[in-house]
């Protein structure tokens, strides 16, 4: 690691390499994201594959890229990789939103927002909400913002104002 020369004043300082790592430091201090990095590695622009011993093409720099290039060369090392990676959550087992209890359930959400007074990106941004969802009804998917703005305020808001007129 570079140490800093007390010495130095700063603006001397900010522009010296001695002060400040170089992208290789950087690079080796930043943890991998993805297990894809297991079988590649960054060697100057491109990267190196560790399986096939060679550099990748220029489109193949992205994890997608990785990817798709241990699929097609390394077709084991792939099927360990896909087995690594956390499974999605079947659509056979989520709740159709037009379902009764989705609806019920979407209905509560609406009335809770109205009532309290929330922003209805509280629908996308609250963890707790998510959780308590979860517990309640595992199967439902809460709608989007964009859903509830659209569908279900709309709907509220139409209904409340006919009943205000008659």
């Amino acid at each position: 690691m570079a140490s800093v020369n007390s010495s130095t004043s700063s603006s001397s300082s900010a522009t010296s390499p001695t002060t400040t790592p170089s992208l290789k430091d950087k690079r080796t201090v930043k943890r991998k994201r993805n297990d894809v990095w297991d079988y590649f590695e960054q060697k100057g622009d491109g990267l190196y594959c560790l399986l096939y011993k060679c550099l990748l093409e220029s489109n193949a720099k992205s994890t997608g890229g990785m990817i798709y290039h241990l699929s097609k060369y390394h077709a084991q090392e792939h099927k360990i990789f896909r087995d690594k990676q956390p499974k999605r959550v079947r659509t056979d087992d989520i709740l159709p939103l037009d379902s009764e209890r989705s609806k019920f359930l979407t209905n509560i959400i609406s009335e809770f927002i109205i009532r309290d007074l929330e922003p209805i990106s509280f629908v996308n941004s609250s963890k707790t909400l998510r959780k308590l969802m979860k517990l309640i009804e595992p199967a439902y998917v809460i709608p989007t913002r964009n859903y509830f703005r659209d569908n279900v305020i709309r709907r509220l808001y139409e209904e409340v104002s006919t009943e205000l007129r008659t």
